[in-house]
């Protein structure tokens, strides 16, 4: 590439996109000539842009803690194609505390029937990161469970939520048995900034 800078001549081998960050004046043309990465995405990936949009727009102009978490769980709901889901936090007691939930409630959730459940949230817990399992039914680490093959969980995924000192308060939680939903690095991505903006 011709009239970049030296930076820009090493992103364009490594990725590409990088030349749109760029503040030197001689790499604006580059910048101002690109097309619009929206205007090229099929109409799924154009759909889940705009919602995902939407939600982070909803969530970062919410005022009050109930409506930034009633956001939360729609955006988790929507983006995971869910049939149930929740909000976990830390109490003052330093358990967690169910905050808000979609077609689940606080005794389901103790029944040995959540075990399967339980097991994710205790994963996610332990190593601070993502559990997301877009075939539960032949994961080699949880499909083994019994209650996986009896609730015919089909896709399963659990964020911790952290705390600005890296310590988990809370996990947010949804699975499905209606779907098999590939999860892409970049639905990670979104589910850990709503879990980041549920830890604010």
């Amino acid at each position: 590439i011709k009239g970049v800078c030296i930076d820009c001549k090493k992103r364009a081998k490594i990725n590409p996109l990088r030349l749109l960050d760029c503040k030197e004046e001689k790499c604006q043309p580059i910048k101002m000539n690109a097309p619009s990465l929206v205007d090229n995405l099929c109409k799924e990936c154009h759909d889940h842009f705009k919602s995902v949009l939407e939600f982070t727009r909803s969530i970062n102009a919410g005022r009050l803690v109930d409506s930034i978490l009633d956001d939360i769980m729609k955006a988790l709901m929507s983006l995971t194609q869910a049939d149930r889901g929740f909000l976990l936090l830390k109490n003052d007691s330093g358990g967690l505390e169910l905050k808000r939930s979609v077609n689940i409630n606080s005794e389901e959730l103790n029944q040995d029937s959540f075990q399967i459940s339980r097991s994710a949230i205790e994963k996610a817990v332990e190593t601070r990161s993502p559990v997301v399992l877009s075939d539960a039914q032949n994961d080699s680490s949880f499909g083994f469970h019994t209650s996986i093959r009896e609730l015919g969980i089909k896709t399963l995924t659990c964020i911790p939520i952290p705390a600005v000192s890296d310590e988990v308060i809370g996990l947010l939680y949804a699975d499905s048995v209606k779907t098999e939903l590939e999860f892409t690095d970049l639905d990670v991505e979104v589910l850990e900034s709503l879990a980041s903006n549920a830890g604010i």
